[in-house]
């Protein structure tokens, strides 16, 4: 992420440019999107820590004991964190090719899952719901930003004068007072009860390099970044005798030189040089657009009033980069519940721009993609945000599961929502749903009942939206009555996933996952089996289809706001319904016992009747 090879070039000198630095009893600001991958991957300040796996689906227990365990040893420090996550897609202005670069990357990763033994880095589905959630439940502040968070975040703690927490090249770019430290660079001082970090100020290297901080903004843009890849910069490259294969150290001496030689000190400067001369002529245009974007990107010239309030608990302004001046006042309580991770990000991108993009996952490549299970549960999200009237006669039949056509293409008179998925191995591509088609109304009991309207829903009461919520999912409240009402949404998800995901000579993995969801809620877990070798992806793939399941289940339940509570903690692990799997699937083998006794009372350790319960559910 960010400015290329900048970070190797940064650590290969890093006696020049990094300060070592002890603190406590101070505020920090945390790139929390960042955090989730880096604390996914490995802990903090920890030489040697036990490895979370990716292609077994998560390890979310693990995963949440590690976010516990940092804020804790900040409390410790008397360390006060604001965390901000990056917001929705469709404010990531002249991303759109890094962002496609890097699913392409993604699918590759889950391609190498059927050829090698090895384990692969890419993000369970659920990892950055769970830290939301230990978040939540420790009280630690944190808000969600509508675009990419990093000049927000560069503002605030410019404006706080707090260090900042990433690991991202841009941020030494920014100008930080308190300066920047990555997270492989940070670690835990128990001894003195503080945190050393290794921290970066811009200052040394513009003193280093003999420039204006004013002019570092161009120097990135020119050695590329996520808005400026090094193919626009191919024909000024040429001019400025630059050449791709150079390094970075050559790349920023050669740059520098042509400032001084052409006495460069703003961008306005720099166009008049001459560059652009190279360039085709239809390509001059967007070239200037993303040189001047990413100019923009590093100033530091943002509102943060919305997230300084927010993070502040103080008064929020009525105010949105989303909607429009008009929609403001319709769509504020939107706007407002997103920024808590209340409403989800696809929604947002569904509502401003019917366009969505769906990332690939721990998945088999040669099936179709992962995302497919949830395509009826999108189409009544679709509806709810969407239709504002009754304009067609479509019906959703909850006991089918049918979901609206995809097309390849579009006429421009049809009003269509746009998805990206991965769609036959390893392409990835736009689909279309129309909106006409979309379903108006769900068919229960021979009674047509309408899909409500995302404005109508403030004002209906919960207990009409969780009959809605409980037909989609084929279910009714008598069905689930026996169970706490936390484990509703669990139950419902699970359903759907048996009902429409696996065969019924897969049941084998139904019975593993309700224990394991029951085994974790109750914490009766304590030990998580090493990742063996040759693991079938196709028992991967069907899991994470389930946790794809929850998400979307979560995010219509968020959407109709809220008629159900969403249990808040850890409910999936990989390595243990894995070898709860092996277990049994062994036990199955040897003594060739029916599926109905698959289950044996050792391998489900505690409460037997919940497990039961929700079997019972799930197969009515």
């Amino acid at each position: 992420m960010g400015v290329k090879y900048l970070t190797s070039y940064i650590n290969a000198n890093q006696g020049s440019f990094l300060t070592r630095i002890e603190f406590s009893h101070q505020d920090i600001i945390i790139d929390g999107s960042a955090f989730v991958f880096h604390l996914y991957r490995e802990d903090i300040g920890m030489e040697q820590c036990s490895r979370l796996n990716y292609r077994l689906g998560g390890e979310y227990i693990q995963f949440a004991k590690r976010i516990e365990h940092f804020f804790n040893k900040l409390k410790q420090y008397s360390i006060r964190p604001f965390v901000i996550f990056d917001g929705t897609c469709i404010l990531k202005t002249y991303k759109v090719e890094t962002m496609k670069s890097r699913i392409a990357d993604t699918i590759k990763k889950a391609a190498s899952l059927r050829t090698t033994s090895r384990d692969v880095e890419i993000l369970p589905p659920l990892a950055e719901m769970t830290m939301i959630h230990v978040l939540r439940r420790l009280r630690i502040p944190f808000i969600r930003s509508e675009k990419d968070a990093d000049s927000e975040i560069a503002a605030l703690a410019q404006k706080w004068q707090c260090l900042v927490l990433s690991k991202d090249s841009d941020f030494f770019i920014f100008n930080l007072n308190r300066g920047y430290v990555s997270f492989d660079k940070l670690f835990i001082d128990d001894n003195n009860d503080c945190l050393v970090g290794y921290v970066y100020f811009q200052q040394k290297f513009i003193q280093r390099h003999g420039i204006q901080s004013s002019i570092l903004p161009l120097v990135a843009t020119l050695l590329g970044n996520d808005y400026v890849s090094l193919e626009d910069l191919h024909e000024i490259y040429l001019v400025m005798h630059i050449r791709l294969r150079d390094t970075i150290k050559e790349k920023i001496i050669a740059i520098l030189n042509w400032f001084k030689k052409k006495n460069i000190t703003s961008l306005q400067d720099y166009l008049q040089s001459g560059v652009l001369s190279a360039v085709p002529q239809g390509k001059t245009e967007i070239l200037l657009a993303k040189l001047k974007y990413s100019i923009q990107f590093y100033s530091q010239n943002v509102d943060i009033s919305v997230i300084e309030g927010h993070l502040r608990r103080e008064y929020v302004p009525s105010s949105s980069e989303v909607f429009k001046d008009d929609e403001q006042d319709d769509y504020h309580w939107i706007t407002h519940l997103y920024r808590y991770s209340r409403f989800p990000s696809f929604a947002l991108d569904i509502l401003y721009s019917k366009s969505v993009t769906f990332r690939p996952s721990i998945e088999d490549i040669k099936l179709p993609s992962i995302h497919n299970c949830t395509q009826a549960l999108r189409d009544i999200i679709y509806s709810v945000l969407l239709i504002k009237q009754q304009v067609n006669d479509v019906v959703y039949y909850p006991n089918q599961g049918n979901h609206v056509r995809r097309y390849d293409s579009h006429n421009q008179e049809d009003e269509t929502i746009r998805e990206w998925d991965r769609i036959n191995g390893y392409n990835y591509a736009a689909k279309y749903i129309k909106l006409k088609e979309l379903p108006v109304f769900l068919y229960k009991n021979q009674t047509l009942i309408p899909i409500p309207y995302l404005h109508d829903l403030r004002l209906s009461n919960r207990k009409g939206r969780l009959q809605f919520l409980l037909t989609v999912f084929d279910c009714h409240d008598t069905d689930l009555k026996e169970l706490n009402l936390c484990w509703w949404l669990v139950v419902v998800s699970i359903r759907y996933w048996f009902k429409r995901c696996i065969q019924e000579s897969q049941h084998h993995q139904l019975y593993c996952l309700i224990v394991c969801i029951v085994n974790l809620y109750y914490d009766e877990v304590k030990e998580f089996p090493a990742l063996q070798d040759n693991i079938d992806i196709k028992l991967s793939h069907t899991f994470v289809q389930w946790q794809f399941v929850y998400k979307i289940s979560i995010y219509l339940n968020q959407i109709l706001c809220e008629p159900l509570p969403q249990l808040e903690q850890p409910i999936y692990s990989g390595s243990y319904i894995f070898s709860i799997y092996n277990k049994t699937k062994s036990d199955l083998d040897q003594s060739r016992k029916t599926t109905n006794n698959l289950v044996s009372a050792d391998t489900l350790a505690c409460d037997t009747e919940l497990y039961f319960k929700i079997l019972k559910v799930v197969t009515k």
